[in-house]
C-alpha cells in the first residue's frame, strides 16, 4: 500500500476524515518543512517544528509485532540523521512502552503541546 492509502485507513478507521489531514501533509511536504517514512503498513509523519527537531505522527495498519519492526525501523533512520528531538502526543501508552523497549529515552517535554520527547 501507498503511504496515503495507510493513512486515510488507519484515519478512517479512528473515526478521522483523511481529506483535510492528507491535503495538509501534502502542504507540508511540498514546502520541504516534513517528511514521511514507511516500512511495512505503518507510516511515520515528520514535521520539522525547529531546526533539528520533529513533531511525529504514526499511522498504521500493522499487527504489533509488525508494528514492532516498523518503529525499529523508524529509529533507526531518525538516529542515522541529522534530528536531534522527536516530540510527540501518544494517546496510547502502548506505544509509549514499545518505544521504550526498543531503546528509546522518553522524557518530559519542553513543549508543552507534546506529552513526550525522545533525544535521539
Amino acid at each position: 500500500m501507498k503511504a496515503s492509502e495507510i493513512i486515510k485507513a488507519d484515519l478512517t478507521r479512528r473515526g478521522i476524515n483523511p481529506i483535510p489531514i492528507l491535503h495538509k501533509m501534502d502542504l507540508v511536504i511540498k514546502a520541504h518543512k516534513g517528511f514521511v517514512l514507511q516500512k511495512n503498513q505503518s507510516v511515520l509523519f515528520c514535521l520539522y517544528i525547529r531546526d533539528k527537531d520533529i513533531e511525529v505522527h504514526l499511522y498504521t495498519l500493522d499487527s504489533p509485532l509488525t508494528l514492532a519492526h516498523s518503529l525499529s525501523y523508524f529509529i533507526k533512520r531518525i538516529r542515522a540523521s541529522h534530528i536531534n528531538a522527536i516530540y510527540g502526543n501518544a494517546n496510547n501508552p502502548q506505544i509509549i512502552e514499545l518505544l521504550k523497549r526498543l531503546g528509546v529515552d522518553i522524557e518530559r517535554p519542553d513543549i508543552k503541546i507534546f506529552n513526550w520527547k525522545a533525544v535521539v
